[in-house]
């Protein structure tokens, strides 16, 4: 069987003032052009059909006041809006729209710097992964339903990936802390993906022992958050409870088409993407071959939601890395075509400028094959003799 090469070393860097002045203004540059790529995309797509805006609104025009289960416990985002809407004077819908933007540029701005410096991918592979994300159900829903918390949850996960990728177990520990405030899916696929990636890695004793100490932190949280010490009145637990019931599994079973309608969906979230990150999960090794099971983690919480590429979707990070790892190992002209056949693939779904867009996707490929093959193809190639044919 032949062993995939390894991934090269991460580039040189300069050491001292100047290295960190550097990256200082490389993480605002890369923060400014994608801060303006949120923008435009919010131009040329459509939005998602999706709720749950009106729930983190009366969040953020009530802090303190519980809601509703699940909804009313996620409070980061909803009372970090209030607060900026308050301190700054911006209206609520201005606040949640800023915040989902920043982060949006975060996302995408430490999902490059983790592919280019951590592991050492091209520019060209890190920039590409990018690019995947752009052109994405997760990377634009959440652009669009701007009262939503859904970015800062997928900021929340890639944070959480690149903890583990390191080993860092303090760091995540913090993060599944903070993160409790924010929505609980984090916690959820972060704690079994640490779990699995140090088992492989380390064995199972620190697996176990690190593992709990998540699990605990974890736990703990999530109950105080639901006690009601963070709300003026009592929050209906019952409610929380009940939500999940057998009756409602029965109901998401029908809603996505059963089994198959699941696959579907679940394949068409990421579309093209998926045969690249099967082809990354292939040639990579160690600890972020591991880490390949959060996608699949993600999309077994369909079983209890109603939205499979939103569920699904919350495995961008991994997809994205492995597919980067699958990236830098193609030439440059099929990286391009990569991207461009799924920016065709999502804008022929989604845009707002129908099929203009396609079409111009369509004769963008069209052309750099041409530009390919101009070595190899000529029109003033000789002609066939006629004579030695048949």
């Amino acid at each position: 069987m032949r062993v995939s090469p390894p991934l090269p070393p991460a580039p040189p860097t300069l050491s001292g003032a100047p290295a960190r002045l550097r990256v200082l203004l490389q993480i605002l540059a890369l923060a400014t052009l994608f801060t303006l790529v949120g923008l435009l995309m919010v131009a040329i797509t459509q939005p998602f059909s999706f709720g749950d805006a009106e729930r983190y609104l009366a969040m953020a025009q009530n802090p303190g006041q519980f809601t509703a289960a699940p909804w009313g416990y996620r409070v980061a985002v909803p009372y970090l809006a209030a607060a900026l809407s308050r301190g700054v004077g911006l209206p609520l819908m201005d606040s949640f729209a800023l915040l989902q933007l920043g982060c949006y540029s975060a996302f995408l701005t430490l999902l490059y710097l983790w592919l280019r410096r951590t592991l050492g991918l091209s520019w060209v592979a890190s920039s590409a992964a990018c690019l995947l994300f752009i052109f994405s159900y997760p990377g634009v829903f959440n652009l669009h339903n701007v009262m939503h918390v859904g970015l800062a949850e997928h900021l929340g996960i890639l944070l959480g990936c690149m903890a583990i990728h390191r080993g860092a177990f303090v760091r995540l520990w913090l993060l599944i802390a903070l993160t409790c405030f924010v929505k609980e899916n984090i916690g959820l696929l972060l704690i079994p993906t640490w779990a699995f990636v140090t088992w492989r890695d380390q064995g199972w004793r620190q697996a176990l022992f690190t593992t709990a100490a998540l699990l605990v932190t974890f736990i703990a949280l999530h109950l105080f958050i639901r006690s009601g010490w963070l709300f003026n009145n009592t929050p209906d637990l019952t409610t929380y409870t009940g939500f999940y019931s057998l009756d409602w599994l029965h109901y998401v079973y029908g809603y996505w088409g059963g089994l198959l309608g699941a696959l579907k969906l679940t394949l068409a979230t990421f579309g093209p993407v998926w045969v690249l990150f099967l082809l990354g999960l292939s040639q990579s090794t160690g600890r972020l071959r591991w880490m390949g099971l959060l996608p699949l983690l993600a999309a077994m919480q369909v079983v209890l939601a109603t939205d499979v590429w939103r569920m699904v979707g919350l495995g961008a990070p991994m997809v994205l890395a492995l597919s980067a790892v699958a990236l830098h190992r193609l030439p440059r002209h099929s990286c391009v075509v990569a991207v461009g056949l799924n920016a065709l693939y999502f804008m022929a779904f989604n845009n707002s400028m129908k099929l203009a867009m396609a079409a111009l996707f369509a004769l963008a490929l069209l052309g750099l094959w041409f530009y390919r093959q101009r070595l190899n193809f000529h029109f003033d190639q000789p002609q066939l003799d006629g004579d030695k044919l048949g």
